[in-house]
């Protein structure tokens, strides 16, 4: 599998409900939490590297946002990142998995 860049990662999360929180910041790293129905769900979330190491990320970094974005194979982690899935139903498998309401 080819590596997925960094912005493509950026706008597809944005796109799915994820924000950074208020009042955090990082300079090594940028983290988005799911925002959802006017609620955090701060177990929910993905870390993007600002370095310029990872302007790419390739299938073994997608491995550890596997978990992070509570997704089971690195097929849906890639429809995810790529936009294929959408932000509904990626909020559909959350609920199946009893992560939102």
């Amino acid at each position: 599998m080819t590596d997925i860049k960094r912005d493509v990662i950026r706008k597809s999360i944005q796109k799915k409900g994820f924000r950074t929180k208020p009042g955090r910041k990082d300079k090594k790293k940028e983290k988005y939490f799911l925002y959802f129905n006017n609620k955090w769900y701060t177990h929910i979330y993905v870390k993007i590297s600002r370095g310029n190491s990872y302007k790419t990320y390739s299938q073994s970094l997608w491995k550890r946002m596997k978990d992070l974005l509570q997704l089971d194979t690195l097929n849906e982690v890639r429809q995810f990142l790529e936009c294929p899935m959408t932000a509904d139903q990626y909020l559909t498998k959350l609920r199946n998995k009893q992560q939102i309401p």
